[in-house]
């Protein structure tokens, strides 16, 4: 019998790559933004800060939603979104954990700039 690839891996890694997938487009940041910035808001109001279509703006929520940085609550009828303060602070530690890990082995090669870096575009 195989074992599933993922499951090769610890668990911490694996959740450290699906925070780190939630992280991988700007909208789903700027969305954290929003609501960091602005607190609880509706769907709406997030939509009309959002250079994006409607369904585009609802898949992004609810990638943010899968690993439960941001929670979805029903108030008259409307979804209000809001991040949830608990999942942001375990992801802040769970990554500033794994780079912490890294410092020890970091090569000192200069100043670092994001203008080196291939975008895709």
């Amino acid at each position: 019998m195989s074992v599933h690839k993922r499951m090769r891996f610890s668990e911490r890694r694996q959740e450290l790559a699906l925070l780190h997938q939630a992280f991988s487009h700007p909208a789903r940041l700027y969305i954290c933004e929003l609501l960091a910035e602005n607190g609880p808001a509706s769907f709406d109001f997030i939509l009309r800060h959002m250079p994006l279509a409607k369904s585009t703006v609802s898949h992004h929520l609810r990638k943010l939603e899968k690993v439960q940085l941001v929670a979805a609550t029903e108030e008259m009828g409307e979804a209000i979104y809001a991040l949830r303060r608990e999942s942001c602070q375990w992801g802040y530690s769970l990554i500033d954990g794994f780079w912490g890990s890294l410092s020890p082995g970091l090569s000192h090669d200069g100043p670092f700039s994001l203008n080196n870096l291939p975008l895709a575009s």
